[in-house]
């Protein structure tokens, strides 16, 4: 049995949910082609990406750099705009997780993550309402949201529900602590170094 969200367009008019295993199908179908833009399944809607703009592409390229270079331990790996499957409704496709490296197979996602790390530029309200409430949901430990145009990190954990009970926001020249991963403390005026 499939449990829907009511979801619905600013007139009201309901929507038919697409679930995982419907969306994966239209994917090996050839639906969507590579002139198509990217997307992802958020609760049963298909959202556009958006395109990755300078500033978003530089903090990805140096999250990623820190992120492998820290890792604690062999037995993590860090997956880099990788999907997460959430049955039956949701597809997010963060830009960072930190996941069991065993986890990470030839045949399935991972659901389950340490960390999760959105940039956000464009993306912002998404990343703060609906994929919060998801990784939440879900029970995502930590999540991160690198606030491009105000220069922060929005630090999310303590999930409960759909939403995490602390959220801290951190500034350079502060540092951020990763609370799941013994990872060195981020340095964010290097982050955010122009």
């Amino acid at each position: 049995m499939v449990t829907t969200m009511a979801v619905k367009t600013a007139t009201g008019e309901p929507l038919y949910p697409i679930t995982v295993d419907a969306f994966e199908r239209m994917i090996a179908a050839g639906v969507f082609g590579d002139d198509d833009v990217r997307i992802e399944l958020l609760d049963g809607v298909l959202v556009e990406m958006p395109e990755e703009q300078p500033p978003h592409a530089l903090l990805i390229a140096r999250m990623a750099e820190w992120l492998i270079r820290n890792l604690p331990t062999d037995d993590l790996l860090v997956r880099v705009g990788a999907p997460m499957i959430y049955r039956p409704l949701s597809v997010p496709c963060p830009d960072f997780t930190v996941v069991d490296r065993a986890a990470a197979t030839w045949t399935e996602h991972p659901a389950d993550a340490y960390l999760v790390v959105e940039v956000s530029d464009a993306t912002r309200s998404k990343d703060r309402g609906r994929k919060s409430r998801i990784y939440a949901r879900e029970g995502i430990r930590e999540y991160w949201i690198i606030d491009v145009e105000h220069r922060c990190i929005e630090v999310r954990s303590q999930p409960a529900g759909e939403q995490f009970d602390h959220i801290q926001i951190v500034r350079p020249p502060d540092v951020v602590r990763c609370g799941t991963v013994a990872l060195p403390p981020l340095d964010l005026d290097a982050l955010f170094a122009p």
